[in-house]
């Protein structure tokens, strides 16, 4: 039961920081200056933007899940 819940915790901070990271993206792109847009292939912006933070998405849940196996197979009862 544990085990759940925290795969659906880790899942919850794992998708409140993506939309985070999303919502900084997209302000960041509302502030550059329209000559950037002129030069800027619109279809290659997107593609590079959404990747990145696909890319980073991919990041955070492989090392949630590598935390959370390495936490299930240690056996914590053991004194040092």
């Amino acid at each position: 039961m544990a085990a759940v819940f925290t795969r659906l915790w880790s899942a919850r901070i794992g998708e409140g920081l993506i939309l985070d990271l999303r919502r900084a993206v997209f302000d960041h792109v509302q502030t550059m200056p329209v000559a950037f847009f002129m030069r800027t292939r619109t279809g290659a912006l997107v593609s590079r933007l959404n990747n990145d933070v696909m890319g980073a998405q991919r990041a955070f849940l492989t090392q949630s899940f590598t935390s959370h196996k390495a936490l299930s197979h240690c056996d914590c009862s053991k004194s040092a």
